[in-house]
C-alpha cells in the first residue's frame, strides 16, 4: 500500500459487463435518463443496478418490458436493447470500451476527459444517487412532448426541393391541403426514404426538418396529427443539450477544435492540468464572456453531436452529415426547446431589435447547481467512439471517408490550414507500415500487468512489475503529491468543504465554488490510468494474429502526424508501442553483415547502460564488455518466459471476447500460468530486478531485449542464421533547443545536442544543455542568496538548508528538461516557480514513501527548517518556490543563446502587429510542408450573418401564454413562437482572445504559439521528408519492400533491417531543413507584406472615414494594450478591494517585443508610455495610464487606431531589428555548416559512400 490509502473501490470486473450494462441502461431509459447508444457506452455499474433494484423493491415502480425489475434481469440483452432503442444490441457496431476487470464491480465505464484541459480523467461516481434531477427532467420532457404539449415545427412535405417533397409524399407523410385535408393516410416514413429525401434537399437555408430527416428520425404522432422527431431522438437531443449548457467547452472538444499546448506542440490532453482553483477562474471568465452569446454559442457543435449520437443507434442506415447551417439550426432549436421545457432551470432573456440577436439564456442558481451535480452521470453517457486499427493500409493515409470519417478528423485543430500534398504522401507511407502484435512481448506484457490491474488500488505498488508500467510507487507518489498540493491550495485560499453538497465553497464568492469532481483525487486518477491500460489491453487482444495498419491525422498547428486510432495507438499507448513490431523479421545471414552490425548497435543503445551516449565504435566496445552479463540475465528471463501459445491465446481471446475475470468461462488457470512466468527471485535475481526497475517504462523493452540478445548470442555461437524483430528508438536530443540552436547558428548549442563534437567516443563532449544548466545552477550557490536576508545568529545553518533544497532541485532532471524546453519556446522566467512547487511536493511525498533514503530525508528536514524559520520570512510554499526559481533563473538565461532570446522578441513583435491589425499571422513552413498560422477563428458579427427561422408550437393557448408566446394585433394568442438561428461568418485572426485565469487576453494564441510552431514544424518536416521521396525509397529497399518505421513526435522506432538507413536519412533531413529554413525570414516576409497592405490602404481609409468608429474586433488589441493599466488588490481581512497602479500593458508587452537595455527597463517603459501618450493625444485620444481614475474613451476612431499602429510599429523597430538578426544568424549558420564538415559524424551509406551528418537523432 502507498502512503495514501487508495480506496478499495477499483476497476470493473469485466471488459464490458454486457448483460448488466444493458439492463441498467434500460432501467434508466424507463426513467427518462441514460442515453448511451452502444454496448460499451451502455456500461453501467452493478452498484447502480443494486440501488435501483432496492428502489424497485421498496416502491414497486420500476419495470422493464412490463416485467418487475427482478424478472427483467433475466431478459435477453437483445430484447432489452431492442425495446429501448429499436435496434438489437448484436447489430450495433462494436465499440470497445475495454474495461478489463480488474477488481470489483462497483465502477461504471469512464469518460476520459483531457488531462491538460479541464479535468483529470474522471470515473463517474456511479454510487451517487444525486444526478441533479437529470433523469427526471428527461422523463418529464419526454412525456410532455409525447402528449403534444410542445413540439418543434417540422413540415417534411413542404421542402425546398420538389423531388424531396415527392419522395415524402409517396411514402405517406401526407400533404396538407385546404381545410386541413390530406392526401393519403399519414404514416411514419421509413428511415431510408427520410434520409434520401433529406439529402436531396441539401440547401443553404439550414432547414430544421431537413436536419432531422437526415437522421431518419421523423415519426408520425397520431395523438397530435403531426410529423415530429421520434422519442429516442428527442431524448438524445435534450440530454446532449443539457450537457452542452453545463459545459460549453465540451462542445469545443466535440467539434475537434482541440487545444494544442503551444509549448509542447502536442494535444493538451498530454499536458499538465490546471489546479481546480485556476480552472474555476477560467470557467467563470468563460461564463461571464459567454452570457451575451450563449444563444448562438456552440449551436453547430451541438447540432452535429445530436445527429451523430442518434446515428450510432441506426447502424444499418446510411450515414449522413449535416451542413453547417443545418447543424446550427438544429442546435439552436433544441436549446430553445430545452428552455421551454425547463423554465426553472434556464430563462431566455430577450435582446433588443427585431432579430433579437443579443438574446441570452441564463441559468438560475438552482439550475447551475443541478448541472454541476449531474456532471458525473452525464459524463458516462457521451463517450467518444473508439477508432480501431485497419486491416489494410488507408489509401489516403487517413480515415477520410465512410462511416468512421464522421468520428475522427484528418486535420486536427482550427487554424485554417490543411495538410499539404507532401504531408499526405507521408501519411500514406506511414499507413502502409504493418504493425503486428508480437507473441513474446504480448506474454511479457500480460505477465507483468494483469496482476496489477486485477488487484486495482489494493495492489502492492512497490513491485517492479507495477513500476515498469507506470503504476508503481513513483506514479502513486506523483498523484498523491498533486492531490496534497491542490488541497493545500484550497485551504490557503480559505475554501471550506461542504460534504452535504460535495462542493468546496469559496469564502466570499459563491460563483468561485468548486465541485468536488474538479478537485484532484489521487485514487480516481490511478483508477482512470488503470482503466486506460485495460482499454489498451483489450485493443491489443483484438489486434493479435494479424497485420494492423494505422491511419493518420495532422496537427494543423505544426504538421505533426498522429495516428487516429484510439487505444491501439503506439504514440499514446506505451504498451502498444512495446508489443508491436514488423510483419517480417530482420534476418542475419552471417556475422558481420549489415543487419548484424545494425542489431549490435541497437542492442548496445537500448540495453547497455550509458551506451546510447557513445558513438558507434565505442558502443561496440561497450556491448562486448556488457555482453556476458546480458547473456546471463537473458538466459534467466528466457527460462522463466515459458508461457505456451495456447495459454496466451486463451487469455487474449477471453479478453477480446469481454469475458469477466471472475466468470467461470474465463481461463483462470492459463492466466495464473502467465502471471507466474515473470516471477523473479528477490535474492537470486536482485541485481536484475533493480536493473529492470531502474529502466522505468522501458523495463518491458529491456526484458524482451535481454531474451532476444541471449537468442542472438546462441545463434552466432552456433553459426546459424538469426531472425529478430527487436526494435530501437532514436530520439531528437533536446530537439526543440537543437532546432532553434541551428536556426541561430549557435555552436555551443550544437555541441550540446549531438550536432557536432570534438571527441571520437562520446556523442556529447561535455553533456547536454540540461547538464550545463545543473552545473551552472549548483555553482551559483557559492555566490550566496542575494534576495534573502539571513539572520546573523543562524544564517549559516539557514543557508545550508536552503542549499540542500536547491542542490536536490537544481539537479532534478525532469525539472531541467521542462524549463529548458519551455523557456526556449517563450515561457516567462518567473512562471517556473510552479515547476519548483510541483517538484518540492513530489520530493516530500517520495521522502514519505522511502524513509530510508537519506537524500530525501535530508531534503524533507531542510524543507521543514526553512518553512518554520520565522526569520527567513517565507509565507508559504509559493514564496519559497519563487525564491528558488529566482536564483535558478540566472543560470537558465546563461544556458540559452542570446540570439535565441532576441529572436523570441522579434517573433512576438510580429504576432503583435498581426493582432493589432486584426489579421491572421501566416508564414511559410519549412521544406514545402505548408503554411503555418497562429491565431483562432473569430466571428464577424451580426452584420454579415445569415439566419434560419423555425417555430416552437404549444398545444393550447393557455400553455402558449404561460410560455410568453406572442399575441396578434387583435389580442389572439398565437400557438407558435418563431425563433431565429443565426449563421455567423468567421475568419481567422491573431487578435482572437484566449481565456486564462487572468481573464481574456487578445492575441494570446498567436503570442504563445508563434515561436514554438515553426520550431516544432522542423521535427514535423523531418518526419515528412523521411516518409517520402528518396529517403522512403532507401528505407523501403532496406526493408525488402516491407519497411518498418514508426514516429513518436521527435523520435523514430525501427528494426534491424533499416536502422543504419533511418539513422542517416533522419539526420540528413533534419539538418538540411534547419539550415535552409529561417523562421526569422518567414516572419519578416509575412510582417512586411502585412505592413505593405496597411500602408497602401491607409490614406484612402483616413480620407473616407478617419473619424468613424472602428469595429470592436478591430480595436480589441489596441484597447487591451491601452486600457489594462491597474491591478486590484484584496484586503485579506475584510475582503475589500482597491485599485493600484501595476504598470501598463503597453510597457509589459513592449518589454517582450521591442529592443531595450534590461538594466534600465523602468526608464525605457516610461519613454514608451510617454511617446504613446503624445502620439495619441495628437489625434484626440486621452491616454493617461498613471491616473487611477482615468477612464479610456468608449470608442476609437480610425484616425486614432492608425496613430496607435504607427507609433507601436515605430517602437518595436521591427524591420531594422529583424534584418540585422537574419544577417547575423545566416552568417553563423554557414560557419556551423563548416564545423559539421569536420566535426560531424562520418556516416557510411549503403552504396559505400560517406556523408558527414549530425547525430541529433541518435540516443534514446
Amino acid at each position: 500500500m502507498v502512503a495514501k490509502n487508495l480506496t478499495s473501490s477499483t476497476m470493473p470486473e469485466s471488459i464490458a459487463e454486457q448483460g448488466d450494462a444493458r439492463k441498467n441502461q434500460e432501467i434508466m431509459l424507463e426513467r427518462g435518463g441514460s442515453l448511451s447508444n452502444t454496448p460499451d457506452n451502455l456500461a453501467m455499474s452493478a452498484a447502480l443496478t443494486n440501488a435501483l433494484a432496492a428502489e424497485a423493491r421498496s416502491e414497486g415502480s420500476i419495470s422493464v418490458n412490463g416485467q418487475p425489475l427482478a424478472n427483467a434481469f433475466d431478459t435477453e440483452p437483445d430484447d432489452l436493447v431492442n425495446s429501448a432503442f429499436g435496434v438489437k444490441a448484436s447489430e450495433i457496431p462494436e465499440q470497445d470500451a475495454g474495461i478489463l476487470s480488474m477488481a470489483d464491480r462497483n465502477k461504471q465505464a469512464s469518460r476520459f476527459a483531457p488531462l491538460g484541459n479541464k479535468y483529470y480523467p474522471i470515473l463517474p461516481d456511479s454510487k451517487s444517487t444525486n444526478d441533479g434531477g437529470f433523469e427526471e427532467r428527461l422523463k418529464n420532457a419526454s412525456l410532455r412532448l409525447q402528449e403534444g404539449e410542445f413540439y418543434l415545427g417540422t413540415t417534411p412535405t413542404n421542402l425546398s426541393n420538389p423531388s424531396a417533397t415527392f419522395e415524402m409524399k409517396e411514402a405517406g407523410a401526407g400533404i396538407p391541403r385546404k381545410n386541413n385535408e390530406r392526401v393519403g393516410d399519414p404514416v411514419t416514413v421509413p428511415t431510408d426514404i427520410q434520409i434520401k429525401a433529406g439529402s436531396m434537399n441539401e440547401s443553404s437555408t439550414g432547414s430544421l426538418v431537413t436536419a432531422i430527416m437526415k437522421a431518419g428520425a421523423l415519426e408520425y404522432n397520431r395523438r397530435i396529427d403531426k410529423q415530429v422527431p421520434n422519442t429516442l431522438y428527442t431524448k438524445i437531443a435534450l440530454a446532449v443539450t443539457e450537457n452542452a449548457l453545463a459545459d460549453l467547452s465540451y462542445l469545443e472538444d466535440f467539434e475537434g477544435e482541440l487545444e494544442i499546448d503551444e509549448m509542447t506542440g502536442k494535444p493538451k490532453s498530454e499536458g499538465k492540468r490546471l489546479s481546480a482553483v485556476d480552472q474555476r477562474k477560467i470557467d467563470l471568465a468563460r461564463e461571464i464572456e459567454g452570457k451575451d452569446i450563449t444563444i448562438n454559442k456552440g449551436n453547430g457543435a451541438l447540432g452535429n453531436m445530436i445527429h451523430k449520437e442518434y446515428q450510432r443507434m441506426n447502424p444499418d442506415a446510411d450515414k449522413t452529415n449535416l451542413t453547417r447551417r443545418e447543424a446550427e439550426t438544429l442546435g439552436a432549436a433544441f436549446k430553445e426547446l430545452y428552455a421551454v421545457l425547463n423554465p426553472k432551470m434556464i430563462t431566455r432573456i430577450e435582446g433588443g431589435g427585431v432579430t433579437q440577436e443579443q438574446s441570452t439564456f441564463q441559468l438560475s442558481e438552482a439550475g447551475r447547481l443541478d448541472l454541476i451535480k449531474g456532471r458525473d452521470r452525464r459524463a458516462s453517457l457521451f463517450l467518444k467512439q473508439p477508432i480501431k486499427p485497419l486491416s489494410a493500409p488507408a489509401p489516403s493515409g487517413s480515415i477520410d471517408e465512410g462511416d468512421l470519417s464522421s468520428m475522427t478528423k484528418v486535420t486536427l485543430g482550427n487554424l485554417g490550414q490543411k495538410e499539404s500534398e507532401l504531408v499526405k504522401k507521408a501519411m500514406i507511407s506511414a499507413s502502409s507500415v504493418a504493425h503486428v502484435v508480437d507473441k513474446r512481448r504480448g506474454k511479457i506484457m500480460l505477465a507483468t500487468l494483469l496482476g496489477r490491474l486485477q488487484a486495482g488500488n489494493e495492489a502492492d505498488v512497490s513491485t517492479w512489475q507495477a513500476e515498469i508500467h507506470g503504476l508503481g510507487q513513483s506514479k502513486a507518489d506523483e498523484f498523491i503529491a498533486k492531490e496534497a498540493a491542490e488541497l493545500a491550495e484550497l485551504q490557503r485560499k480559505r475554501y471550506v468543504y461542504n460534504k452535504d453538497i460535495k462542493v468546496w465553497q469559496h469564502p466570499n464568492d459563491p460563483e468561485l465554488n468548486i465541485p468536488e469532481s474538479m478537485v484532484y483525487d489521487a485514487d480516481k486518477v490511478m483508477e482512470s490510468v488503470m482503466m486506460s491500460y485495460a482499454q489498451q489491453v483489450s485493443a491489443i487482444a483484438n489486434a493479435k494474429d494479424k497485420a494492423n495498419y494505422l491511419s493518420y491525422s495532422v496537427l494543423a498547428y505544426n504538421y505533426r502526424i498522429l495516428p487516429q486510432q484510439t487505444y491501439f495507438n503506439p504514440v499514446t499507448s506505451k504498451i502498444t508501442r512495446f508489443v508491436t513490431r514488423a510483419g517480417e523479421p530482420a534476418k542475419i545471414n552471417r556475422k558481420g553483415d549489415q543487419v548484424d552490425q545494425n542489431i549490435r548497435q541497437m542492442y548496445a543503445a537500448m540495453l547497455v547502460d550509458g551506451a546510447d551516449g557513445l558513438l558507434p565504435s565505442a558502443r561496440e566496445r561497450a556491448l562486448k564488455a556488457a555482453g556476458p552479463q546480458m547473456k546471463k540475465w537473458g538466459d534467466a528471463l528466457r527460462s522463466l518466459q515459458n508461457v505456451s501459445d495456447a495459454d496466451y491465446d486463451a487469455v487474449s481471446d477471453a479478453i477480446a471476447s469481454k469475458i469477466p475475470l471472475d466468470n467461470p468461462d474465463f481461463p483462470a488457470a492459463a492466466m495464473a500460468r502467465i502471471q507466474n512466468s515473470m516471477v523473479l527471485d528477490p535474492t537470486i535475481h536482485a541485481d536484475l530486478i533493480d536493473k529492470i526497475r531502474g529502466k522505468g517504462q522501458d523495463g518491458l523493452m529491456y526484458i524482451d531485449g535481454l531474451i532476444d540478445y541471449a537468442n542472438y548470442t546462441d545463434a552466432m555461437a552456433e553459426k546459424k542464421p538469426f531472425h529478430t524483430y527487436f526494435n530501437a528508438y532514436i530520439d531528437g536530443k533536446t530537439n526543440g533547443i537543437a532546432s532553434n540552436g541551428v536556426q541561430m547558428g549557435h555552436e555551443e548549442t550544437a555541441l550540446r545536442t549531438g550536432v557536432i563534437r570534438t571527441g571520437v567516443d562520446k556523442l556529447l563532449d561535455e553533456g547536454d544543455v540540461r547538464d550545463l544548466l545543473e552545473k551552472l545552477a549548483i555553482t551559483s550557490l557559492d555566490k550566496g542568496w542575494e534576495d534573502i536576508n539571513f539572520d546573523p545568529a543562524d544564517g549559516a545553518t539557514a543557508i545550508e538548508h536552503m542549499n540542500t533544497l536547491a542542490r536536490e532541485l537544481y539537479s532534478y532532471r525532469q525539472l531541467n528538461k521542462d524549463t529548458t524546453m519551455t523557456y526556449g519556446y517563450g515561457m516567462e522566467l518567473f512562471s517556473f516557480w510552479v515547476n519548483f512547487k510541483d517538484a518540492i511536493n513530489l520530493k516530500l511525498q517520495e521522502a514519505k514513501s522511502d524513509p530510508n533514503n537519506n537524500v530525501l530525508a535530508s531534503f524533507a528536514n531542510s524543507y521543514a527548517y526553512v518553512m518554520n524559520d520565522k526569520k527567513l520570512g517565507f509565507t508559504g510554499l509559493e514564496h519559497l518556490s519563487q525564491a528558488l526559481n529566482n536564483k535558478y533563473s540566472e543560470s537558465l538565461v546563461e544556458v540559452m543563446s542570446a540570439d535565441a532570446i532576441t529572436s523570441r522578441s522579434l517573433v512576438r513583435a510580429s504576432s503583435g502587429m498581426f493582432a493589432l491589425l486584426n489579421d491572421i499571422q501566416v508564414i511559410d513552413g519549412p521544406g514545402g510542408i505548408g503554411k503555418l498560422a497562429f491565431g483562432r477563428p473569430v466571428s464577424e458579427g451580426s452584420s454579415t450573418a445569415a439566419f434560419t427561422d423555425y417555430d416552437t408550437y404549444a398545444a393550447s393557448p393557455q400553455i402558449a401564454a404561460a410560455q410568453g408566446f406572442p399575441v396578434d394585433k387583435k389580442g389572439k394568442q398565437s400557438l407558435y413562437q418563431r425563433r431565429r438561428a443565426f449563421h455567423y461568418k468567421s475568419r481567422m485572426s491573431s487578435a482572437t482572445p484566449k481565456t486564462t485565469k487572468k481573464g481574456s487576453e487578445p492575441g494570446r494564441h498567436a503570442y504563445g504559439g508563434a515561436l514554438p510552431g515553426p520550431i516544432q514544424s522542423l521535427d514535423a518536416v523531418t518526419v515528412v521528408k523521411t516518409y517520402t521521396g528518396q529517403s522512403w525509397n532507401d528505407i523501403s529497399n532496406a526493408g525488402h519492400g516491407n519497411p518498418y518505421l514508426f514516429t513518436i513526435y521527435d523520435a523514430f522506432k525501427m528494426d534491424a533491417n533499416n536502422y543504419d538507413v533511418v539513422l542517416g536519412e533522419v539526420n540528413k533531413n533534419w539538418m538540411k531543413e534547419c539550415i535552409n529554413y529561417s523562421y526569422l525570414q518567414a516572419y519578416k516576409d509575412s510582417t512586411l507584406q502585412l505592413m505593405k497592405r496597411y500602408d497602401q490602404n491607409k490614406a484612402a481609409v483616413l480620407k473616407e472615414k478617419g473619424n468613424d468608429i472602428i469595429s470592436e474586433l478591430d480595436g480589441l488589441y489596441m484597447k487591451y494594450m491601452l486600457e489594462d493599466h491597474t491591478g486590484v488588490t484584496t484586503d485579506a481581512k475584510d475582503g475589500g478591494s482597491k485599485k493600484t497602479y501595476s504598470g501598463t500593458q503597453l510597457a509589459r508587452r513592449l518589454g517582450k517585443m521591442a529592443p531595450y537595455d534590461e538594466k534600465n527597463f523602468g526608464l525605457q517603459a516610461k519613454q514608451w508610455v510617454d511617446s504613446m501618450r503624445n502620439a495619441m493625444r495628437k489625434v484626440g485620444y486621452n491616454y493617461d495610464p498613471q491616473n487611477l481614475d482615468w477612464n479610456p474613451p468608449p470608442n476609437i476612431t480610425y484616425r486614432q487606431y492608425y496613430a496607435f499602429i504607427d507609433e507601436f510599429y515605430k517602437q518595436i523597430d521591427f524591420r531594422n531589428q529583424i534584418t540585422k538578426m537574419i544577417i547575423k544568424t545566416n552568417n553563423k549558420k554557414q560557419k556551423l555548416m563548416e564545423k559539421l564538415r569536420s566535426q560531424g559524424y562520418k556516416h557510411r551509406n549503403r552504396d559505400g559512400s560517406y556523408t558527414m551528418i549530425p547525430l541529433q537523432y541518435f540516443a534514446h
